[in-house]
């Protein structure tokens, strides 16, 4: 009993048996879901950010079967595409479905989890030494990661459902498997269900490549077979899983060209991406160890230097030296670092991704941190405390109530910032202030609360580290305009269209500019690009029956308006510039005051009344049919509309038109007088 192996093996467990402790396995599955369920509580009115809504087709939403309709939304991970499809049919764009599932998912891997610890502690080669301790120790692994407020960009925001998805069927793909190896009888059955599960994670996410890697691994370190015999024995379980890579390869090969990610990604060649991730790991596992400072958008920069890779390369080196010396002895303790190198192997090493870091990369591997923070633990207590095992068991429970509370904690606070698009941008541009991207998205959040001042300020930051992107020059343009400086907003929106000339707002908001300054040939050729470019821009036919009207092409104008409610047949704004031309169209044949009153009164009733241009458009069409009593009213109410909602502009306009409207009206009692 000299060895401390053998005295740790041999002493009796801190933890005792969760059985005769009075916590069943349904107590801990409890557990679990209702500490995760509160750490998440607070997420469910988080708005789509970033790009979710990119994966949200709403006609996908409304026949979420057949399947290969709505797969087509993530042709890569199809599976994905099936449950936004889902979600769209049962609550549209309300939010609350999507966080529901997501953190069901969420849930659900967790207990995977949990499971998969505790069958592994009790597989050969462990259960000797945790058998009576293997549950409340998965318990712990499972408490710690469900919790982690590093989960949160996999769980609250929202398209990243991809990696939790992918995480559960990863979890599950294990569980299934380790059930099966110790099983005595039908272990079939268990192996036929991982192999399932992997198929459904590789079409739900490329990470889940490693799976059945990590399923031999997992036979090989907790069981006494070597490793010919485990492949004999488990042939079909093997052959089955490697089977789900040809899934994984069609499902790519249908899948469009990612430009974000393979080693065609602009500007990052596999030296540049694999140096740069020495630091990014160190930050994966900082954030795991005290989760502080996380960012919704890195943007982190290449490394540059050596001080910039060696540091960190020797941290990270030194860890997978640890964790091959640990294999090759075959130690247990090597799955860890297993576990975390191997799952980080394909976004961390030499592939490259446009973006070096993302906190949803650490979804899984964050769970061989808390294995290994756990399980480590209970290790020092079983030495440290060899006689005092009650001590041991209480202050074991204290840490893990602490570290869970904590941890708890700060999620709800992570959740918050989740809450609001214009919170979460700021907070990034306050955590990553050279960052352009998030400068833009901070300033698109500003814009759409009317604070164009000070979203032009960020626009103009994110140009200076990222004057390449055309969307940043067009965001910049369309800021100017909507402050009422056109002439300067020009030459960014022709920038924009230079970089991208296939960019449809480019040359939609560039014709609006152009109309603004009375060059109505050149604005209609940009509005016809933007058409050409996508036939279904309703805004770009609205312009061009504005155009139209301008150039007193009446009928042309009634016509590109009658194109864009046929995309559009509620749209209020078409509606009421309808009614205006008939009531004033200089044509013969074209006016008709009747059906002018009755799509203006319609505009108006589609607006609930709340909107200044319907108004606007309601006063025109009273004053031309002589009652200016009416149109006054109403346009005395669109100026009170449009100057509550900010738009200056619009109520110097409508003002201008109702002194006009006084007038008549002041003048015609005095011509009726006359004529008497």
């Amino acid at each position: 009993m000299n060895n401390p192996e053998d005295a740790a093996v041999a002493a009796p467990p801190i933890v005792a048996d969760p059985k005769k402790a009075g916590l069943p396995l349904w107590a801990c599955a409890l557990a679990i879901v209702a500490l995760g369920s509160i750490a998440y509580s607070d997420s469910f009115q988080g708005p789509f950010l970033f790009d979710d809504l990119e994966f949200i087709d709403p006609s996908a939403g409304r026949r979420p079967w057949p399947p290969l309709h709505a797969v087509g939304l993530l042709p890569s991970r199809p599976l994905i595409g099936l449950s936004f499809a889902l979600n769209y049919a049962i609550s549209g764009f309300s939010v609350w479905s999507y966080h529901a599932l997501n953190l069901v998912v969420h849930l659900l891997a967790a207990l995977a989890l949990f499971g998969v610890v505790r069958r592994i502690l009790l597989s050969p080669r462990l259960r000797e030494r945790f058998e009576r301790s293997s549950t409340m120790l998965a318990l712990a692994v499972a408490l710690v990661w469900v919790v982690h407020p590093v989960t949160t960009q996999s769980v609250t925001y929202m398209i990243q459902r991809c990696e939790s998805m992918m995480g559960l069927f990863y979890l599950t793909t294990l569980y299934c498997a380790v059930r099966g190896m110790a099983a005595e009888r039908r272990a079939g059955r268990w192996y036929v269900a991982s192999i399932l599960t992997c198929a459904a994670g590789m079409l739900s996410k490329e990470v889940m490549v490693t799976a059945p890697m990590m399923v031999l691994l997992c036979d090989w370190l907790f069981h006494p077979a070597s490793l010919r015999e485990s492949l004999r024995r488990r042939r079909g379980l093997y052959l089955g899983l490697a089977s789900t890579w040809v899934v994984l390869a069609v499902a790519g090969i249908l899948a469009p060209v990612n430009k974000t990610a393979g080693f065609g990604t602009k500007g990052m060649t596999p030296w540049l991406y694999f140096k740069s991730e020495f630091a990014v790991i160190v930050h994966y596992l900082r954030i795991s160890v005290w989760p502080d400072n996380l960012v919704l958008d890195y943007a982190w920069p290449p490394a540059t230097s050596l001080a910039q890779t060696v540091p960190y390369a020797i941290v990270v080196g030194a860890l997978v030296v640890a964790t091959a010396a640990a294999l090759i002895k075959r130690k247990p303790i090597g799955f860890f670092g297993a576990w975390f190198f191997g799952i980080l192997s394909l976004t961390s090493t030499v592939m490259p991704f446009a973006d070096l870091a993302f906190e949803h990369r650490m979804y899984l591997p964050l769970a061989g941190v808390a294995g290994f923070a756990v399980l480590g633990a209970y290790a020092l207590a079983e030495r440290v405390f060899t006689e005092r095992r009650d001590v041991a068991r209480k202050a074991g429970l204290a840490l893990l109530t602490v570290s869970v509370g904590l941890l708890t904690v700060t999620t709800l606070r992570r959740n918050l910032d989740y809450l609001s698009d214009l919170v979460m941008w700021t907070d990034v541009v306050s955590k990553r202030p050279e960052n352009g991207r998030a400068h833009a998205n901070l300033g698109v959040s500003l814009a759409q609360r009317q604070r164009l001042e000070e979203a032009l300020a960020h626009f103009y930051v994110s140009l200076k580290y990222r004057p390449y992107v055309a969307q940043n020059q067009h965001n910049t343009g369309l800021a100017l305009f909507e402050l009422g400086r056109p002439r300067e907003a020009g030459p960014f929106l022709v920038e924009a269209l230079r970089l991208d000339p296939k960019l449809t707002v480019g040359h939609y908001d560039l014709g609006r500019v152009l109309a603004s300054l009375g060059e109505l040939d050149v604005a209609s050729f940009h509005f016809s690009e933007a058409l050409n470019i996508d036939p279904r821009h309703a805004d770009s036919l609205l312009e061009m029956g504005r155009v139209r009207e301008k150039q007193h092409r009446d009928q042309e104008a009634l016509d590109w308006y009658a194109s864009a409610l046929r995309l559009r047949p509620d749209w209020s704004e078409a509606l009421a510039r309808q009614a205006v031309v008939l009531a004033t169209a200089q044509e013969p044949g074209l006016r008709d005051a009747a059906e002018a009153l009755r799509l203006a009164e319609r505009a108006v009733s589609l607006t609930g009344g709340n909107s200044g241009v319907e108004l606007d458009a309601l006063a025109s069409v009273y004053a031309e049919t002589g009652d200016f009593a009416k149109a006054i009213e109403s346009a005395r109410t669109a100026v009170a509309l449009a100057s509550d909602s900010g738009d200056t502009k619009l109520s110097e306009e409508i003002r201008g038109r109702l002194r006009r409207y006084e007038e008549q009206n002041a003048v015609k009692p005095q011509a009726s007088k006359r004529s008497r």
